[in-house]
């Protein structure tokens, strides 16, 4: 397995494409986040016997039978997002002769929207089995296949123990205090291929870090050239410092705002759900005074953006409640939906000819997440570390979908006193 790790934008899947074209005697599965990437990947790949998976290109025939399709007709390439490649490998295969590669897709711990209440039942019936890993810490693991026999449908409660075992099928589960916690992959569905090749940014103190760690898997680091050829990485520490007279970075002086807007775990001043409340009006206010100083200011083009050349950045949950009229927050910005993009987007270049941004959030990991990653890693788990990383991964990744992709200068709006400290850290200043 080798992990690429390079700032976004540097050229990752141009290298990886070309490399794919040249190899003519490799079969590859192509595993990206969304449409627009599986049609550049059709654009951009010129090899003789290719399928390109998705819902707008299956139409109404079965998409598992496509992909069972495709291996069976010995398809040179597959490509398909990470939804689907997810149902893809619920199918029980014992071997794939081709090399996975995945493109900007997360292999991460998350907690479940699922609420299962179904393990305890499950164990009880002996279809898997709980282990603990610590005292308050347990492990899912699968012991038949009864998802789709007559069998299953006696011994288990319908339809979320159904979905309870799909999960599990491609997934890590995890329980701690009655949160399930889910790692993006298990182990033995990697293990299906001649090899592994993952395309991201920012790989030590990662949770794919820490689980390669877990599972005592060597991974290959690996970064790109200058002339975009995959070499070896040097260990170096991650550095933005090439991309610093590229950003203007904006800080709160407000002592209000300085935390920032989590809308999650921690330091959260802004609640969508309390758009009334004392706390709440009084920091949109300051943080509408803010904005229009720094984006809407007519004694001073530097600090004038027009709404298509502006976006804001927060929590995809968040949103309908800040776009709300009683927060006020929006009115002359807002022009479109396109405005607003979600913290932890990936893989689009729809927003690349923004140049302002409002970046509110301050990123911290959910607790049960970080009490897992911790408890499967003890002697190496940094807290300070992960928790730095994993604020500096999704800032940055939302931050690349604007116009600095392109190499053009943004200004970037970051009341969080502690998420702008961690950029400009990283950007060498």
């Amino acid at each position: 397995m080798r992990f690429v790790d390079s700032e976004m934008g540097t050229g990752k899947t141009t290298a990886i494409i070309n490399e794919i074209n040249n190899r003519t005697d490799t079969k590859y599965i192509c595993v990206v986040p969304s449409l627009s990437e599986v049609e550049r990947y059709q654009k951009c790949l010129c090899r003789d016997k290719m399928i390109f998976l998705s819902d707008e290109y299956c139409g109404t025939q079965k998409k598992t039978d496509l992909f069972h399709q495709a291996i069976a007709t010995h398809k040179e390439i597959i490509v398909t997002t990470h939804a689907l490649f997810l149902e893809f490998l619920e199918d029980t295969f014992t071997t794939l002769a081709y090399e996975l590669m995945m493109d900007e897709v997360p292999l991460s711990f998350q907690k479940s929207e699922a609420g299962w209440a179904v393990p305890s039942g499950l164990a009880a019936h002996n279809v898997i089995e709980e282990i603990n890993v610590t005292d308050t810490l347990k492990q899912f693991q699968r012991k038949s296949d009864y998802v789709d026999s007559e069998e299953y449908s006696l011994k288990t409660s319908g339809r979320d123990a159904k979905q309870f075992l799909k999960t599990l099928a491609v997934k890590d589960i995890f329980q701690y205090q009655g949160h399930d916690v889910v790692f993006s992959m298990r182990l033995n569905k990697l293990s299906l291929f001649a090899d592994v090749t993952i395309l991201g940014y920012l790989y030590e103190h990662t949770d794919f870090w820490y689980w390669c760690r877990w599972k005592d898997i060597k991974v290959d680091h690996m970064t790109l050239s200058d002339d975009h050829k995959i070499i070896p990485h040097d260990g170096s520490k991650p550095s933005g410092k090439q991309f610093s007279d590229l950003v203007e970075v904006i800080r709160e002086k407000k002592p209000s705002l300085k935390k920032g807007f989590s809308f999650n775990w921690q330091d959260n001043n802004l609640c969508p759900k309390r758009i009334d409340s004392d706390v709440c009006t009084n920091n949109l206010k300051d943080l509408r005074a803010s904005l229009r100083a720094n984006f809407k200011n007519g004694r001073d083009k530097s600090k004038f953006a027009s709404n298509s050349d502006f976006i804001f950045v927060c929590a995809k949950d968040s949103i309908d409640g800040l776009i709300h009229t009683k927060s006020k927050l929006t009115k002359g910005f807002i022009s479109e939906e396109k405005n607003w993009v979600y913290s932890t987007i990936r893989g689009t270049n729809e927003y690349s000819h923004k140049r302002h941004v409002a970046y509110l959030m301050n990123i911290h990991p959910f607790p049960p997440v970080e009490y897992v990653v911790s408890s499967l890693c003890p002697d190496v788990f940094d807290k300070d570390a992960y928790r730095e990383t994993l604020a500096l991964s999704q800032m940055i990744q939302a931050l690349w979908r604007s116009a600095i992709r392109k190499g053009e200068k943004i200004r970037v709006y970051i009341p969080s006193e502690r998420m702008a400290d961690i950029f400009e850290d990283w950007l060498g200043r």
